[in-house]
């Protein structure tokens, strides 16, 4: 077993922010699942889940990891005090969000096409981790979390920092005439290639999303790795519905 494979975002870690977006590579799962599996739900053994999720937090250096269960959806759960990481922690709810200040404490999602967003404000050090599929792309998950940044910690959208990671990417994401449809009436004809069928671009697609929240395009970072097109480095559900899921995680800045 070797450590941990993660890719970070040069504005994130400008800024002084501890980020990962983790590969599959890394970790102790076998077979269709190796190797840093970090989901309960895939059929993996749960002592291998809970030593890849050890793995990711020794990694990281946090004290915590927190995740919830995700739901394709947009709603957003805030973590201000210690208090309330614990209660996540111990009964993590349905969300596909969360916003967090708690210092030490690494807010993440998982994936396995779905787009990883994290947010980060230089301000406040407040932090956000988004899980974003067609649907909550579709239904601005991402404007919902920069929404909850504001609300709760006084960030300001034109200072918030973010970084689109690893994910399906527009050559590989196949869809069907209608879902295309439907997202060039919210997001423009750009969002779709019309090409032997139609593909989706959900970078473009959330990119956005952040804008319209606020965001300077300037301060949005799109990695461009394409799960569905790398399974020697990422899970994919949509190449490989028996899978794993990697999972992409921030820590507040101190």
């Amino acid at each position: 077993m070797s450590d941990p494979v993660l890719m970070h975002s040069d504005l994130l870690e400008r800024a002084g922010f501890v980020h990962g977006f983790f590969t599959r590579l890394g970790g102790v799962s076998q077979g269709a699942l190796a190797s840093l599996n970090l989901s309960f739900t895939q059929g993996d053994e749960a002592r291998n889940v809970e030593r890849n999720r050890e793995l990711v937090r020794t990694s990281l250096d946090a004290q915590t990891l927190l995740l919830v269960g995700q739901v394709h959806g947009t709603r957003v759960i805030v973590i201000a005090d210690q208090q309330q990481t614990r209660s996540i922690s111990e009964q993590p709810p349905e969300a596909d969000a969360l916003v967090c200040s708690v210092p030490g404490v690494a807010i993440g999602v998982l994936t396995a096409d779905c787009v990883p967003i994290l947010l980060a404000d230089p301000c406040s050090g407040a932090v956000a981790a988004i899980h974003a599929g067609w649907r909550g792309t579709f239904d601005d998950a991402p404007g919902a979390a920069v929404r909850s940044l504001c609300d709760e910690f006084g960030a300001k959208p034109g200072q918030i920092l973010a970084a689109l990671g690893p994910s399906i990417g527009p050559a590989s994401y196949a869809v069907s005439p209608d879902l295309a449809r439907q997202f060039i009436g919210r997001f423009g004809s750009n969002v779709v290639d019309h090409g032997t069928a139609p593909r989706l671009d959900l970078w473009r697609a959330n990119v956005l999303n952040l804008c319209r929240a606020g965001l300077d395009p300037q301060r949005i970072k799109v990695l461009a790795e394409d799960s569905f097109a790398q399974p020697e480095r990422f899970f994919s559900h949509r190449r490989d519905p028996n899978t794993g899921r990697q999972g992409s995680f921030i820590l507040p800045r101190r």
